[in-house]
């Protein structure tokens, strides 16, 4: 028996199978994404409300799948002429239900990135800023989804076209949404720039670091070509189950590309193996003139009172070196960690990356040799 993933036949053609391909493609490689986030975060016992809502988006992601795909094998793709009322109406049913996951996609995933950007760069006012945005996101999202299964009073007015029934326009509010789903995706990806600018890093460094968060584009893009796709699909009288096969395919890979796209700041060992020679910027070491924290000026200091304090006759050497760990740096969010030193004075950077320097001071007399090493 032939498997139904919207394939048609002669007599009855269908374009439900480009959207039933992409969904299972797409889902499959946003749970890799997903996947590969969570173990690296599991490993490292750094588990936060980023990863959560990440997951979150990705059960949804594959509810949402489901519920498309189901829609296809019901005749969604086909023509309406072509279909049975009892068809259409359970494929525009199945349909419906995805509309409410899909958007409850995006409200989790856009979550998920602000979370993550609360949770790296921790100076003010940016961590202000990001609970700001997250409660905006959250009262953007549900507003949409109850827009969404309140569209019709009685539901079943919704999916069928015989239930007299009482609808807003659809048209006005897909324009509404596809507006106001692109402006979140450009206000989320233009946020860590400020930031990201102000790091002391040298340029090459910098570029690596912005490139990644700068992937994010990709859902910007998405969602104006799905806008587009919502705009062609509002003009004349068209056929719901066959003309919007386009805009629902642009639907799903939005969907999915978003949760991707939250997950690649974390993943630091896959990218660098994919991307080399752009991706181990970020980790490189800098030489000589590499800029110190605030903090680790202290050090320096520390070493210079040995060394006066030592006594004379001796010679004196000091030594510094900087990890590859740098506050606010996305590449080490995976690699996060505080010392118990500062944690036990009480220090403000919870969730943040210590930086810390090495500093080596040598002093060789004529009987002894004595080396002072502090982190």
């Amino acid at each position: 028996m032939a498997i139904n993933y919207g394939q048609g036949d002669a007599n009855e053609p269908s374009k439900g199978y480009q959207l039933y391909i992409t969904a299972l493609v797409m889902v499959l490689v946003a749970a890799l994404f997903v996947a590969m986030r969570l173990g690296t975060r599991i490993s490292n016992k750094q588990v936060g409300y980023d990863d959560y809502m990440i997951a979150f988006a990705l059960a949804c992601s594959v509810i949402l799948t489901a519920t498309i795909n189901l829609a296809v094998v019901s005749g969604y793709g086909k023509r309406s002429s072509d279909l049975e009322p009892q068809e259409k109406n359970a494929a525009l049913r199945w349909f419906f239900i995805a509309q409410v996951f899909y958007k409850l996609v995006l409200g989790f995933t856009k979550v998920s990135i602000l979370c993550l950007y609360h949770r790296v760069f921790v100076s003010p006012p940016y961590p202000r800023i990001c609970q700001v945005a997250i409660a905006l996101v959250t009262t953007w999202a549900i507003s949409c989804i109850m827009a969404t299964i309140f569209q019709c009073i009685p539901f079943e007015a919704s999916w069928n076209k015989n239930v007299d029934g009482k609808c807003i326009d659809n048209n006005a509010f897909w324009y509404g949404f596809a507006v106001t789903n692109t402006a979140t995706d450009f206000i989320l990806f233009l946020m860590p720039i400020p930031p990201l600018l102000r790091l002391q890093l040298h340029w090459k460094e910098k570029i690596g670091v912005m490139a990644v968060f700068a992937l994010g584009l990709f859902v910007c893009v998405t969602s104006i070509i799905r806008t587009t796709a919502v705009t062609q699909t509002t003009k004349g009288d068209k056929d719901i189950t066959w003309d919007f096969i386009p805009r629902s395919t642009w639907t799903l890979i939005e969907a999915n590309t978003g949760i991707i796209c939250a997950c690649l700041p974390v993943l630091k060992g896959p990218l660098i193996r994919f991307f080399p020679r752009v991706m181990h910027m970020t980790s490189a070491k800098t030489k000589g003139s590499y800029p110190f924290t605030r903090d680790s000026y202290a050090l320096p200091q520390r070493a210079s009172k040995l060394i006066s304090n030592a006594g004379s006759g001796g010679g004196y050497t000091t030594n510094s070196s900087r990890p590859r760990s740098h506050l606010l740096d996305p590449w080490t969010i995976n690699e996060e960690r505080i010392s118990d030193e500062e944690r036990s004075k009480g220090s403000s950077l919870e969730d943040g990356i210590v930086a810390k320097t090495d500093v080596t001071v040598s002093y060789s007399g004529k009987d002894q040799q004595s080396i002072h090493s502090f982190r």
